[in-house]
């Protein structure tokens, strides 16, 4: 039975959908595979989001740093958005915020970094 949508959709519909279900079984494997990499469990309020897992998987793709600016634009979202985000990760110790009177921007941590390199293996990113 195909379901149609009450609306028109591109092309582009079924591989969206396809990248909203792959993203969703990436952050559940990344959530699991934090709460077995760090030393104590985490709490509910702590486990690693879409938004941060996006972001650690950018990061790395961009050799470990970069600006807020150019995190908002790769995760299509506000500065202010990736911010709270990588204050998040930086409490988590995966990421370093760096702040300069003129720019902002991210450093993955040795924890960060090992993090993202097993998610690339583990789901063949690369």
């Amino acid at each position: 039975m195909v379901v149609r949508a009450p609306f028109p959709v591109g092309d582009d519909a079924p591989d969206l959908g396809r990248a909203v279900r792959e993203a969703r079984r990436l952050a559940a494997a990344a959530n699991a595979l934090l709460k077995l990499r760090l030393s104590s469990p985490l709490p509910q309020e702590k486990r690693l989001s879409f938004a941060a897992l996006e972001l650690l998987l950018i990061l790395s793709g961009e050799g470990g740093s970069a600006p807020i600016t150019l995190l908002a634009e790769r995760a299509s979202s506000s500065t202010r958005q990736v911010l709270e985000t990588l204050r998040e990760m930086e409490g988590l110790g995966l990421v370093k915020i760096i702040e300069t009177p003129t720019r902002v921007g991210a450093i993955l941590s040795p924890e960060g970094h090992r993090m993202a390199v097993e998610l690339v293996k583990a789901f063949s990113l690369k």
